[in-house]
């Protein structure tokens, strides 16, 4: 399933350069990630996952207004395996509410797979794979894994129908779960139940 996001911020007010790579933050709300240009650490060129990841985890690196999204909680380990790099939460992720995990998967993936060779991120915790709120697995997220819009698209979007399917209970029928577009920014519900569906 796709997730709905609204990416703001620096790289949000200009266009984006096609070279130039992105790190994706928290903004202060806790309501939405947004961009910043990444400038590279030199002493760690050669390595550039642990490069984005320590920018990722240390606040005083932040762009002001951003929350660095590895925040609470640390990274024990990450690999990559063919082009899925594999990142290893402590056990404090856990802690977050659920809409604060999704954001910070979001700013990790976003900024992950800009890195040529990384195609998609697992997440594990603990070493055991991440469970969404309804207890199944997360598996591999890209940046196609979520839909988002940044500020600068705001008043280019008119209102828009969004339908979104999904299973009834019984898994014999598809629901039709509406929401709106407005302004590039996708007002849907993450959480379906809350709508009745």
């Amino acid at each position: 399933g796709l997730l709905c996001l609204s990416f703001a911020g620096c790289a949000a007010a200009e266009e984006k350069a096609e070279d130039q790579m992105y790190l994706y933050y928290l903004q202060q709300d806790g309501a939405s990630i947004g961009a910043a240009p990444f400038h590279e650490d030199t002493s760690l060129a050669d390595f550039l996952p642990e490069n984005m990841l320590l920018q990722l985890s240390s606040q005083d690196r932040a762009p002001r207004g951003f929350q660095v999204p590895v925040s609470g909680f640390s990274v024990q380990s990450w690999s990559i395996k063919d082009t899925v790099m594999i990142i290893n939460f402590s056990e404090e992720y856990l802690s977050l509410d659920n809409i604060r995990q999704i954001l910070v998967r979001a700013a990790l993936v976003h900024s992950l797979c800009q890195i040529d060779g990384i195609d998609s991120v697992l997440f594990l915790c603990r070493g055991n794979t991440l469970l969404d709120a309804e207890g199944n697995a997360i598996g591999n997220l890209s940046s196609s894994s979520y839909i988002y819009s940044s500020e600068n698209e705001i008043g280019r979007y008119e209102k828009k129908d969004l339908h979104l399917y999904f299973a009834n209970e019984s898994g014999d029928k598809l629901v039709d779960a509406r929401g709106d577009a407005y302004c590039g920014m996708l007002n849907a519900s993450y959480n379906l139940k809350l709508r009745g569906v």
